[in-house]
C-alpha cells in the first residue's frame, strides 16, 4: 500500500541551500534595499531674500561697530565719574591705600580691549557666514539664523538693562546712554529681519534640493 507523500525535501539547487552555503539561512521576509541615484536638479536663481538678508548682515556689522565705538567714547567720557564713585566707595575703608589713577586707567584700556574682542569676533563670525551664504552653502545659512537669533537675544537683554541702568542712576547707566540703548534695539530688530529671510520657503527651495536630490555643480 503506498504510503502518502511527505513534504519534499529542499534540493542541492533550491536557494534556501544555496543561501545556506554562504553561512547564513535565506530569510525570503527580507526585502533587499535599493540604492537609487540621486537626481540631480539646477539650482534655482537666487532669490531677493537672500541677497537682503546678506547686505543686511554686512549692514549690521557696520551699525555695531558704531556701537563699540560709541560705548568706548562713554567710557572715557565717563572715567571720571568712575574715579569718584570708586573714591568714595574707598574712603569708608582707611586701610585702603592704592593709586586710584593708576588702576582706572588700567580698568579704562581693559574696558576698550574687552569691547574690542567682543566686536571682532561676533562680526567676523557673521561675515563669513555671509560669504558662504551668498554663494549657496547651506550650513553657513543655518549657522548665520542661528546667530541673528543669539544676537538679537543678547541686544534686547542688553538694551533693557541699560535703560534700568540709566533709571537707578548708576554708573553702567551712565556709560550706556539713550543712543547706545537705542542703537541695540536696531540691531535686534536687524537680527530677527536677517534670520526670518533665511528661513522663508524661497530660501530654503535655493539651499535644498528636497529629498533624494541634489543640485547639479554649475558650470
Amino acid at each position: 500500500m503506498p504510503t502518502p507523500a511527505g513534504p519534499s525535501e529542499p534540493g542541492p539547487d533550491s536557494a534556501s541551500n544555496q543561501m545556506a552555503g554562504y553561512g547564513y539561512a535565506y530569510n525570503w521576509g527580507f526585502i533587499h534595499p535599493s540604492f537609487a541615484p540621486l537626481t540631480l536638479v539646477p539650482r534655482p536663481p537666487r532669490p531677493g531674500v537672500v541677497k537682503v538678508a546678506v547686505i543686511l548682515t554686512y549692514l549690521g556689522v557696520g551699525l555695531s561697530a558704531v556701537y563699540t565705538v560709541i560705548s568706548i567714547v562713554s567710557l572715557f567720557v565717563n572715567r571720571n565719574l568712575i574715579t569718584s564713585q570708586v573714591s568714595e566707595g574707598l574712603r569708608a575703608d582707611p586701610q585702603v591705600s592704592i593709586d586710584l589713577a593708576t588702576v582706572t586707567h588700567a580698568a579704562v584700556w581693559l574696558g576698550v580691549v574687552v569691547s574690542i574682542i567682543e566686536w571682532i569676533l561676533p562680526a567676523a563670525g557673521a561675515v563669513v557666514c555671509a560669504i558662504l551664504t551668498g554663494r549657496g552653502a547651506n550650513p553657513a545659512r543655518i549657522v548665520l539664523a542661528s546667530l541673528m537669533g543669539f544676537y538679537a537675544l543678547v541686544n534686547l537683554c542688553g538694551s533693557t538693562f541699560s535703560l534700568v541702568s540709566m533709571g537707578a542712576g548708576s554708573v553702567a547707566g551712565e556709560q550706556l546712554t539713550v543712543p547706545t540703548s537705542i542703537l541695540r534695539v536696531v540691531l535686534a530688530a536687524l537680527a530677527v529681519t536677517i534670520g526670518v529671510l533665511l528661513l522663508v520657503p524661497s530660501a530654503n527651495r535655493y539651499f535644498s534640493a528636497g529629498p533624494g536630490r541634489r543640485f547639479a555643480p554649475s558650470t
